[in-house]
């Protein structure tokens, strides 16, 4: 069964996903996956080689489903126009309440190391910090500490 690295989701993670009986794909094929967090959309980078493999930093485990289909990607629009138009609903709320707040779309979080300020850090340090970032996701579930089931 043949494995590809494939990037997902809307953090765009990077996994190593194997296929349905002996399916294959190509460089840029967009794809749907089943990830960790559900049925994602993605897309195929390369095959999973050991070279590839070793390159990628803590990388998720999936399959890859199908093709991405055109009503595929009428769903997807849909789905981030939803997204989008509930932002700006929120946006006018804020203003309609004149709320003392702003509203942010975050993706990624990042910290400086520790006991120094963001502004304090070499460039260095900060492309280090940059790539030990972490989703919004992740980072909400480190804050608020393990979960029971």
């Amino acid at each position: 069964m043949p494995k590809y690295v494939v990037r997902h989701g809307v953090m765009r993670n990077l996994g190593i996903f194997s296929t349905r009986g002996s399916d294959t794909f190509a460089r840029g094929h967009q794809v749907i996956a089943r990830t960790h967090r559900g049925l994602e959309s993605g897309e195929v980078l390369c095959e999973a080689t050991q070279e590839a493999v070793h390159s990628l930093k803590d990388p998720k485990q999936g399959q890859i489903l199908r093709r991405l289909t055109d009503d595929d990607v009428r769903d997807l629009r849909k789905m981030f126009e939803q997204e989008r138009r509930e932002y700006t609903i929120c946006q006018e709320r804020i203003q309609e309440l004149n709320l003392q707040m702003q509203l942010a779309d975050v993706d990624f979080v990042t910290r400086a190391p520790g006991g120094k300020e963001v502004e304090e850090l070499s460039k260095k340090e900060i492309f280090k910090a940059l790539r030990e970032r972490v989703t919004s996701e992740q980072y909400k579930e480190q804050m608020s500490g393990p979960t029971e089931a």
